[in-house]
């Protein structure tokens, strides 16, 4: 079964906008919702703008890339794994160090 995340990005964030000190699959998931934000906002369609999937199901290694889009109604990353189908929604990610829009403007 798939998960589904629920995130406001800024719960894993310092005052000064950095992943909070926090380690183990805390920080781990933290580090995948940035790049999650980083590629749904980088604008191209490079490889490098593309998101591995990091969920192992059956103990094995997915081999999907993240799908995601911004919500144009609330401004939420909307995003999920065509292959696992994990899946969630990040917001308060704009202006975060991630968010590649910001130099796009």
């Amino acid at each position: 079964m798939p998960n589904t995340w629920i995130t406001n990005i800024q719960h894993f964030l310092k005052e000064d906008g950095d992943i909070a000190p926090i380690d183990g699959p805390a920080r781990n998931i933290a580090e995948y919702f940035s790049d999650i934000i980083s590629c749904a906002t980088s604008s191209g369609t490079d490889d490098h703008n593309k998101c591995k999937c990091r969920r192992r199901p059956g103990r094995k290694k997915c081999k999907g890339t993240i799908e995601a889009y911004i919500d144009p109604s609330n401004h939420e990353i909307v995003w999920q794994c065509p292959i696992c189908f994990e899946n969630g929604r990040i917001s308060q990610w704009e202006g975060t160090r991630w968010d590649k829009k910001k130099s796009n403007r």
